[in-house]
């Protein structure tokens, strides 16, 4: 166990580093190849809800994925860390209310309307994931607080349909990303350069 938090804490730091080099204008450009392939998709076209993070600095960006998603007329939900979880509040169209939170990530007032996945009739839902690093075994490592894999093993536990894809760049990718028994792997993966499904 020791060794398993050792190795991903130097992945992290490997990750971060790495993440640093690119500019926000090469963020941009590349963020629009990752737009294009998710567009493409049949989780994009099938889904009915969009669960979607919003991007912290050298992370791919997603507020175009946020606009598209609300002008094709698909439900919308934004994350906000509350307490150990993460809870989904439901966009519609403002973003004068986004707050930055103690990481400094954008988050919804806690006045708009709260979204239970668990109890949402319409389905399948689009849950994209962020993350540092990513391997082609769709494997994931986020910045080390669990808040989607606690998210992702809840929505499994259930029953509930969805797909759980991540957005990365190139840079991203890894040979191998370590992971214990309660890191959940995701559907699919894509990044500037290409798509990696089970299915692909």
């Amino acid at each position: 166990m020791l060794d398993l938090i050792s190795r991903k804490k130097q992945l992290r730091r490997n990750l971060r580093g790495r993440l640093e080099l690119l500019d926000e204008r090469q963020i941009l450009a590349r963020s629009v190849a990752v737009h294009e392939r998710l567009f493409a998709t049949p989780w994009w076209s099938e889904a009915c809800w969009v669960f979607v993070y919003l991007a912290m600095p050298g992370e791919v960006d997603t507020g175009p994925v946020v606009i598209r998603a609300y002008r094709e007329g698909r439900q919308v939900a934004i994350p906000r860390i509350e307490g150990e979880e993460i809870i989904f509040y439901r966009y519609e169209g403002r973003t004068r209310e986004l707050i930055p939170n103690q990481f400094g990530i954008l988050e919804p007032d806690p006045q708009w309307i709260s979204v239970d996945p668990l109890a949402l009739q319409a389905g399948p839902l689009l849950v994209l994931c962020p993350g540092l690093g990513f391997d082609r075994g769709l494997r994931r490592i986020g910045r080390g607080k669990g808040y989607y894999d606690r998210f992702l093993a809840r929505l499994r536990a259930a029953g509930i349909p969805f797909r759980a894809v991540g957005l990365a760049f190139a840079e991203q990718l890894e040979p191998e990303v370590p992971a214990g028994p309660q890191d959940q792997l995701l559907d699919g993966l894509i990044t500037d350069r290409e798509l990696l499904a089970p299915e692909a």
